[in-house]
């Protein structure tokens, strides 16, 4: 009895371990999955064409497809901020470790878009953007060098309290800005006492 119950106990520990495993194996495939179907139901819902979306599929999978997560989601941001950055004539997104351009029958459909100032095309690049929404929750790994990076930033001496130059030229734009607004607040207080009555017909 106790031999076959040690047995049992071993075949299910590795049946176990057997799962765990694969779906540890899986986590890199289903993360750029998630992700490039999000991308995909945006597109679909914008009426790209079925060979488009299925060309833009292939490029993203073929790009996203690392093992580490970080640079995955470096990757993952890049391919969907650069296209609304491109469409408003913003400067581009910091590249991730290796550039991305979409080809093909995909790039040929975004020129289109890209090209068409619409309020129709502004939907379809910043729902692109949010695409990002779709994407599976990232590891604690992640969480944690990210507060860690933050950290860090946090901890960084203020540079206008280090650097004199610096604050001088804040302040002298800050003048400029404010001697603006007493002049004008002045031109204003001295119609209200020259003509008080002007004041009230405002306020009424």
């Amino acid at each position: 009895m106790c031999m076959k119950a040690d047995s049992r106990e071993s075949g299910e520990h590795n049946r176990n371990d057997t799962c765990s495993s694969g779906r540890t194996t899986d986590v890199k495939g289903d993360r750029v999955q998630v992700f490039v179907h999000g991308v995909a139901l945006v597109l679909r819902h914008h009426g790209a064409p079925f060979d488009v979306v299925q060309s833009v599929r292939k490029q993203l999978i073929e790009y996203l497809d690392v093992p580490h997560e970080g640079t995955f989601l470096k990757r993952a941001k890049y391919t969907i901020l650069w296209p609304l950055a491109y469409f408003l004539g913003n400067e581009p997104p910091v590249e991730a470790d290796q550039p991305f351009h979409f080809s093909g029958k995909a790039w040929r459909w975004m020129r289109q878009r890209f090209n068409c100032k619409s309020r129709k095309n502004v939907h379809l690049w910043y729902s692109f953007l949010q695409s990002k929404r779709a994407a599976a929750p990232v590891t604690p790994d992640i969480v944690l060098e990210n507060f860690q990076k933050h950290r860090v930033q946090m901890q960084m001496p203020d540079p206008l309290r280090d650097e004199g130059e610096l604050l001088d030229e804040v302040l002298d734009n800050l003048a400029a800005v404010i001697d603006r607004i007493v002049s004008r607040t002045r031109f204003e207080l001295r119609r209200v006492f020259r003509s008080p009555e002007l004041a009230v017909h405002k306020a009424s």
